[in-house]
C-alpha cells in the first residue's frame, strides 16, 4: 500500500511539474497575436460576402461546423469537435469586409476574424483575406496552444472549405 501512495506521490509531482514549466514558457509568449493568410476565389465579392454572414449554412460547406443557433442578427453559436462558442457579427461593410468576434466569456480566448474581399481583374475573381486577431489571457493554455496548433491553421482551413464552397480546390497565399 506505501508503494501504491508514493506512485501516486509521484505523479501528482510531475503533473504539478509539468503545468509549472507549462505557465512559465506561457509567460514568455505574448498574450496577443496576429496572423493572416488568403485565397483567390473565382467568384464575385458579392457571391462571397452572403456567404460569410449567413452562420446558419455553415455546416453545408465547414467540415468543422456540426450546426449552428442563431441568436440574433448579429450573434450565433456554433457547435463543433472544440464545443459550443458563441461569436458576434461586430462589423459589416458589403460586399468587401466582415468582422466576426467571439462573444463568448467561457472561452479561454477572445480575439476577431476580419474578412476582406478585394476584386481582381474584371471582378470575376475575389481575393479573400482572413486576418485572426487573438489573445490568450492564461500562460498555461498559451504555452498548450502553441505546441498543438499553429495560429494559421484555422484560417488555411476556413479558406480552403470555401473555395471548395464554389467548387474549387484553392491556393493559399500570405
Amino acid at each position: 500500500m506505501r508503494r501504491f501512495f508514493r506512485i501516486i506521490g509521484g505523479l501528482v509531482l510531475l503533473l504539478a511539474l509539468l503545468l509549472g514549466v507549462a505557465a512559465a514558457i506561457g509567460m514568455l509568449l505574448p498574450a496577443s497575436h496576429e496572423a493572416t493568410r488568403s485565397a483567390r476565389i473565382t467568384a464575385p465579392a458579392a457571391a462571397i460576402y452572403p456567404v460569410l454572414i449567413t452562420p446558419e449554412a455553415y455546416p453545408e460547406w465547414r467540415g468543422d461546423v456540426e450546426r449552428v443557433e442563431r441568436m440574433d442578427s448579429d450573434r450565433f453559436r456554433e457547435h463543433g469537435g472544440d464545443g459550443p462558442i458563441v461569436f458576434r457579427i461586430v462589423n459589416r461593410q458589403p460586399p468587401s469586409r466582415v468582422v466576426i468576434a467571439v462573444d463568448d466569456p467561457d472561452q479561454p480566448f477572445s480575439g476577431t476574424w476580419t474578412f476582406e474581399l478585394q476584386p481582381e481583374g474584371e471582378g470575376a475573381v475575389t481575393r479573400v483575406r482572413i486576418t485572426e486577431r487573438g489573445s490568450v489571457p492564461s500562460p498555461i493554455f498559451r504555452a498548450l496552444a502553441r505546441v498543438m496548433m499553429s495560429p494559421h491553421e484555422g484560417i488555411e482551413a476556413y479558406l480552403k472549405n470555401l473555395g471548395r464552397r464554389f467548387g474549387q480546390d484553392v491556393t493559399i497565399e500570405p
